[in-house]
């Protein structure tokens, strides 16, 4: 069960089931009558990248939004007695695009073949919290699941109480072992299962050079004194590029989808406005890392080019990389 402790949460949900989903998913929306059915399919219309106002499709049955990463159909059965199979659903639920039905149950035969149920209840002593149980039926539908609980959506709704500090020598052991976990758990960042190839005591000589300097940051988040990701800007001594800045951040699984992110390219972003010295953040990431290049364009990066081939998967197929880039101007 996940529980969603109030509006933000829901919608951050909400937004991940569209940043996951594929083609030919469908999503059947469980819940009584002011549940919040509608307001879910508006925040994963959201990750869909769909721009258009969502409106309850209650009296047409199903409304189509073609204009997102995939189309959304989202359909209300809730008025559907008999019938179901002339509609042609069935189109929609093998289709290009993701279905989001509410009170899919109704179709009874007419239901999807293949189909992840999210049921949603409501609290009892609070109006903005909801509950919400998975079920999954089918194959496509447990991997839907299961990218779900991988995104770390599940966690969304938990009080975490994170630390957020400068690196230092001590941190080295602790930020290599991290490496090499988050090297295992995603093939999205340049490292893999090895993580940060450096010996201990070399990695805290870097650590002591970057504490001191006044254009290199490296931070740490970290929950009961251990540490779950990192945040750095690096710069080069070189004069000509001495104004640019590499933002880099990794996080464990674990702690994806809580607003973890967000927190920590805000304070690279702050630190860098604030020094006077950078002019110029850059990065680069994955296409396939959708949560990710979202909240750099959040934070007003842009795409400057797409590097084909920038990559290679654990599967050994390419990856396309985006560069993104801010000017920084100093804080007045």
């Amino acid at each position: 069960m996940i529980t969603l402790q109030n509006l933000q949460a829901t919608e951050a949900f909400a937004i991940v089931i569209g940043e996951v989903a594929k083609a030919s998913d469908n999503l059947i929306l469980t819940g009584d009558l002011g549940a919040g059915k509608t307001t879910l399919t508006k925040g994963i219309a959201k990750g869909l990248e769909i721009k258009q106002t969502i409106k309850s499709p209650t009296y047409t049955i199903i409304r189509e939004y073609p204009n997102g990463r995939l189309p959304l159909y989202h359909m209300d059965v809730y008025r559907i007695e008999t019938g179901a199979w002339d509609l042609g659903l069935d189109e929609y639920f093998e289709g290009d695009g993701l279905c989001v039905i509410e009170w899919g149950k109704q179709l009874e035969d007419a239901v999807p073949l293949d189909y992840l149920e999210l049921i949603i209840e409501k609290d009892s002593d609070d109006e903005n919290k909801r509950q919400v149980v998975l079920q999954a039926f089918g194959k496509q539908a447990e991997d839907f699941k299961k990218e779900l609980r991988k995104d770390g959506s599940y966690k969304m709704s938990e009080e975490v109480d994170v630390n957020i500090r400068e690196a230092l020598a001590k941190d080295a052991e602790q930020i290599v072992k991290v490496s090499q976990t988050i090297g295992k758990q995603t093939e999205f960042l340049v490292m893999d299962e090895h993580g940060m190839d450096l010996p201990i005591h070399l990695l805290e000589n870097q650590l002591e050079t970057i504490y001191e300097s006044d254009k290199q940051l490296l931070l740490v988040a970290e929950v009961d004194g251990q540490i779950l990701g990192t945040a750095s800007v690096r710069t080069s001594e070189e004069k000509r590029i001495s104004h640019i800045g590499e933002v880099g951040i990794s996080i464990l699984q674990d702690y994806w989808g809580i607003g973890l992110g967000s927190v920590l390219l805000e304070e690279l972003i702050d630190w860098s406005q604030q020094i006077g010295q950078i002019r110029r953040l850059e990065l680069t990431v994955q296409k396939q890392n959708r949560r990710a290049s979202h909240l750099y364009e959040k934070y007003g990066f842009q795409t400057e080019a797409v590097l084909e081939r920038g990559a290679i998967g654990d599967d050994g197929r390419f990856l396309d990389v985006l560069l993104m880039s801010k000017m920084i101007d100093p804080a007045s």
